[in-house]
């Protein structure tokens, strides 16, 4: 995936996605037992580990031999299985698409089934196995039917998404002039989903040494492992923003940054952040 379609599609995005609003009620009371209340029949029962949030997946094609990115919301209801996923890139899909799908999963041997909604006339279809902690897909395969894809099969992999509510540190290294700006990123990320299934971001950048900019806020959206930010800066500049995890730990992000306008526009370079 290059930086600059990268940066085409996502920006597309930030003007689709639209925030998911949500309400919350509840009722409660006090109720006083006129006798003691009896023993409890059982035993409370172990809550099963639930696979709910942001997940990566790839597919790598036994056909293409391409490998095929997608990212979004599953979550789980016991055995039973709904979700949004977005296909980052491959020929046969658009990154807009919005492609739901629905599974289960055994709760005695932890095995999944998954199938999609037809897009562009495409049906894919999914197994695997999920760890003991249902953070990661294990020895899965996929195949496709109908459309631009039909026939199209491989394996499977994928991991659950840790938030990317946290404070990063890193650099901003221009291709230009080889400076090296230090950044300070607060991120924030939204609890749910919008209605495409794109959770979103928001935060404060804050820098000391940049020559553009010495603070700024930032918007955006999250795709499985990649984000998309956008910086306003604080001299009445944007700076585009897409990364991707190193790994499923979550703790470092490499990218590119472009600024769009401002003092510095037309650089661009290359990012790297971390955390804790």
């Amino acid at each position: 995936m290059s930086g600059e379609r990268t940066m085409r599609n996502f920006a597309s995005l930030l003007m689709f996605a639209l925030l998911l609003p949500m309400l919350n009620c509840g009722t409660g009371g006090l109720i006083t037992p006129l006798a003691p209340l009896p023993a409890p029949s059982s035993a409370p029962v172990s809550a099963t580990p639930s696979l709910t949030g942001n997940w990566d997946i790839k597919a790598q094609s036994a056909v293409t031999l391409r490998t095929m990115e997608s990212g979004g919301l599953l979550e789980n209801n016991g055995s039973q299985i709904t979700g949004v996923l977005h296909v980052i890139s491959a020929s046969c899909y658009q990154l807009l698409d919005i492609v739901p799908l629905t599974g289960k999963i055994s709760t005695d041997s932890d095995s999944i089934s998954l199938v999609t909604g037809s897009v562009g006339g495409q049906v894919l279809t999914l197994t695997g196995l999920m760890s003991a902690d249902r953070k990661t897909l294990l020895g899965g395969t996929y195949s496709i039917a109908g459309g631009c894809s039909d026939g199209d099969h491989g394996t499977v992999a994928g991991f659950l998404v840790p938030p990317f509510t946290n404070v990063y540190t890193g650099t901003f290294t221009s291709l230009r002039n080889a400076d090296i700006v230090n950044v300070t990123l607060s991120l924030t990320q939204s609890p749910t989903p919008d209605l495409t299934g794109f959770f979103r971001l928001t935060g404060i950048a804050t820098s000391l040494n940049s020559p553009c900019f010495s603070g700024g806020t930032l918007s955006g959206l999250v795709i499985g492992s990649d984000i998309d930010l956008l910086l306003d800066t604080n001299d009445h500049a944007q700076l585009s923003l897409p990364g991707t995890l190193i790994d499923s730990s979550g703790k470092a992000i490499t990218g590119r940054y472009q600024v769009l306008s401002g003092t510095c526009a037309g650089d661009s370079g290359t990012v790297m952040l971390t955390h804790d």
